[in-house]
Parts: C-alpha cells; sequence; structure tokens
C-alpha cells in the first residue's frame, strides 16, 4: 500500500460518519488498526479470498445473492437486505475495500439509513454482524452476497 498508514483518511469516510465532535459521531466507533484485525480474524478471514480482494464465493454455501444496476436501487437493496436479515437492534462493523479508510462499528438502522452515502464512498465494502454471524459482501459492479460466517 505504498506506506500509506491504516485509517489515515478518515475524511473519505460518509460525511454522515466524519467527527461532529471532538470524539466522534455518537453511536460510531472507529476501530484502530489492531482491533480491525482482531475483527477480520472472525469474519473476512474465515472466508476464501481472491487475489482481488474480494470473496471467493465458489464452493462457499451463501444465503443470498442480489445484484443493483446502479447506487440507487443499490442502496434499496442492502438496505432490504439489513432489515430482512439483520437484528434491528444489533451492532455492525463495516470493511472498506481500501484500508486507508478505517473500520467502523455502528449500528444496523444508521446503516440502512444512511446506505446511500455508504455507497457513495465505498464501492467495495462488507458489513458484518457479529451478532446474527453474517458476512454481506457489496461491490462496485452491483453483486451483493450474504454467507453465514464460517465456524474456524
Amino acid at each position: 500500500m505504498s506506506g500509506v498508514p491504516y485509517g489515515s483518511r478518515r475524511d473519505l469516510l460518509p460525511k454522515f460518519m466524519v467527527a461532529q465532535s471532538p470524539t466522534g459521531r455518537v453511536g460510531l466507533n472507529v476501530l484502530n488498526l489492531e482491533q480491525s484485525r482482531e475483527l477480520e480474524a472472525v469474519s473476512l478471514n474465515r472466508f476464501p479470498q481472491t487475489s482481488g480482494g474480494v470473496i471467493d464465493w465458489e464452493g462457499v454455501p451463501v444465503l443470498e445473492r442480489l445484484s443493483f444496476a446502479n447506487e440507487a436501487e443499490g442502496g434499496r437493496v442492502i438496505a432490504n437486505v439489513l432489515r430482512g436479515k439483520v437484528g434491528w437492534d444489533s451492532d455492525v462493523a463495516i470493511f472498506w475495500g481500501t484500508l486507508v479508510m478505517p473500520t467502523v462499528i455502528l449500528s444496523v438502522e444508521l446503516v440502512a439509513n444512511y446506505v446511500d452515502d455508504i455507497l457513495e464512498v465505498g464501492p467495495d465494502f462488507w458489513i458484518f454482524s457479529h451478532d446474527d454471524q453474517i458476512l454481506i459482501e457489496c461491490l462496485q459492479d452491483g453483486r451483493v452476497t450474504l454467507a453465514l460466517i464460517p465456524e474456524e
């Protein structure tokens, strides 16, 4: 990554996530690198990866595969998935397709309400619900894939 440190570009986060006070937005937890790696170990890293850094779904049981043609439709698809598959009182983590944006934890309700803003800045991202043990992969080409986290 040519020496650009993890989380160095918080300014690239969706505007609703950007700090509104010295400690940040209420209900938003920005993870440091160690915390992010710990969460990746129990979520993303349990799936095989392609050389392009996305999950290799071949041979992996999935709950659902969806697609969308544009960001507006994508926002509706992802919000519906969150409302239907993730407990509404859950917090979720968002991993971005670039390490310069820090992993964040926030309520699933906040993600569903601001999913259009998330899609705008993070074309590739993953949403992980620890409570529900679900990972949602959202890719810029319009693919959304849901799967249960595999056992170790």
